[in-house]
């Protein structure tokens, strides 16, 4: 018995360690951010934009006129039409954007194409000494390139920008909610880590690098995260991201149920799959080296998704109230986890008030347990049917 209360206990505490992790970076973001700064782009390095384009024929316009206004005659904009079946890449030249095309049925995905793109600009001898990657459906605020671009050379690190989905005026309940786990995720947590001092994840698109630390890194790869993969490969370089709140790169959720399911799901099943394949050699290498850089970022990534965390505190406190009542074992992880339970709640409660009040209204805010349930077979199919092929995700 007492081996048994023992690992329960061992259990309870990494799940108050995960979740005072969690808190922290709420609790440490809800000053908030007061107000951008200004930069001078005539006192930055030039740079490169690279935006990778897969059948984005209806929205990639959109994404090249919020980029084109921010550069200079000695920065660089190129779109990287991969596999397109559509007008991608007739679009985008017709926008004024350099275009390279690739075709290949074997190596599909985000990252064969921003590989794709580094090569083409070292092939053409483009003078960037810094790069920054947008998504295709993306909209970047007014001097964000130069902020990216400025944090790159204060830091000399690999800078994000906040990067936040937006829903529609016709969204569900669930997808306003699934908007502010969103906020959580890429807004409130790095600016908690920022304000440690600590660095962030790469969050897929606004990201910005020096040059010579991209080619140190391999970038054509189909895994279904690849930007979190790429930020973890950084970190153990010497190359950990920080993030970079001065710049804005804004897009939507789909508004196709299925296309929100699809997305939703290749983006937690790769979450999940960094966490067991990645965490434990990051773990190892902030111990061996004593970095404290990543330690944080091993300890950020092993917090699993907000709705299964939140699943696994409430079973868990579940199962251990009923074996403290029958059996009368259990009960100090049970304290353990009452504690842990509040703290999680009251993160979520802090970080709602303080963020997002405009997104959820607070009786919108009951329906977080029913997004939960919805979430419980995305989890399940991970160890059933896993998701591992990247997917295009459908706008229309």
């Amino acid at each position: 018995m007492f081996v048994v209360e023992f690992i329960v206990g061992l259990i309870a505490s990494v799940l108050m360690l995960l979740v005072f992790v969690f808190s922290a970076q709420i609790i440490f973001a809800v000053p908030g951010y007061k107000g951008k700064k200004r930069f001078d782009s005539g006192t930055i390095p030039g740079f490169a934009v690279i935006i990778p384009a897969h059948n984005e024929e209806a929205v990639v316009k959109g994404t090249i006129n919020s980029v084109l206004p921010q550069l200079r005659s000695e920065d660089f904009l190129l779109v990287v039409a991969d596999n397109c079946s559509d007008r991608t890449a007739q679009v985008s030249r017709e926008c004024g954007a350099t275009v390279t095309e690739r075709k290949s049925d074997l190596h599909r995905g985000k990252g064969f194409a921003l590989e794709a793109g580094v090569k083409y600009l070292e092939e053409m001898a483009i003078d960037a000494e810094f790069l920054i990657f947008i998504d295709a459906d993306c909209l970047v605020s007014a001097n964000s390139l130069a902020a990216l671009v400025s944090k790159c050379v204060e830091t000399g690190r690999p800078a994000q920008a906040l990067y936040l989905m937006r829903t529609s005026s016709r969204a569900s309940v669930i997808q306003k909610i699934a908007e502010f786990a969103w906020i959580v995720k890429n807004h409130i947590r790095p600016l908690g880590m920022s304000r440690l001092g600590l660095p962030c994840q790469l969050m897929g698109s606004g990201m910005a690098f020096p040059f010579s630390s991209v080619r140190k890194v391999q970038l054509g790869t189909s895994h279904i995260v690849e930007d979190m993969m790429l930020g973890v490969d950084l970190a153990l370089q010497g190359h950990p991201p920080v993030f970079c709140p001065d710049a804005l790169v804004e897009s939507y959720f789909p508004e196709e149920k299925k296309s929100i399911d699809t997305q939703r799901e290749r983006w937690e099943h790769g979450h999940l799959g960094m966490i067991f394949s990645r965490s434990p050699g990051l773990l190892k290498q902030a111990v061996v080296k004593f970095d404290k850089d990543l330690l944080a970022i091993a300890l950020d990534l092993l917090l699993p998704p907000l709705a299964l965390l939140g699943t696994i505190l409430v079973l868990f406190t579940t199962l251990l109230v009923v074996t403290a009542t029958v059996y009368g074992f259990g009960i100090f992880p049970l304290y353990i986890l009452i504690i842990t339970l509040f703290m999680f709640t009251a993160s979520i409660a802090i970080a709602w008030y303080r963020f997002a009040r405009h997104v959820v209204s607070p009786k919108e805010l009951l329906w977080i347990p029913g997004y939960i349930l919805l979430k419980i077979p995305v989890y399940l199919r991970y160890w059933l049917q896993r998701q591992s092929d990247w997917i295009r995700t459908n706008r229309k």
